[in-house]
């Protein structure tokens, strides 16, 4: 049975993109903590540990995962961009994109596909093709 939120961010970003990590972690923490299912590869991959085959067997366990996107998380070349996104799009979870900066999400299709988290911020809009949508 699927029960854990997979943390889908970019380990190779920016002060402001560490930020944003930190944020949404801190967040998180306040509903769902690291026993009752929250998933952060961080915390959850010991040193030594096959990273590849720990994410993977993490997807298979989760109900859903919330993607951090930046510009980091979907530079071509990023195993995020390149691996993580690619296995979380084809498997059976419901995924919670987050735009938290703005970054080139509209160039995959299969992300404009997804309703994004919206932002309490009213500031943030987005354009989905039809028009501007709050994120």
């Amino acid at each position: 049975m699927r029960t854990k939120l997979f943390f889908s961010y970019s380990n190779h970003e920016s002060e402001a993109g560490t930020n944003w990590r930190r944020l949404f972690l801190k967040y998180l923490q306040t509903m769902v903590s690291f026993e009752a299912g929250l998933w952060v590869d961080s915390a959850a991959i010991e040193a030594g540990s096959d990273w590849h085959e720990r994410i993977t067997a993490a997807i298979a366990e989760s109900k859903c995962a919330l993607l951090v996107l930046t510009n980091e998380y979907l530079r071509v070349g990023s195993f995020t961009n390149d691996h993580e996104l690619p296995m979380l799009l084809e498997s059976e979870l419901r995924l919670l994109p987050v735009l938290a900066e703005p970054c080139p999400w509209d160039m995959r299709p299969d992300l404009s596909k997804l309703e994004f988290v919206p932002w309490r911020n009213d500031k943030r809009t987005i354009s989905d093709g039809d028009g501007e949508r709050r994120v």
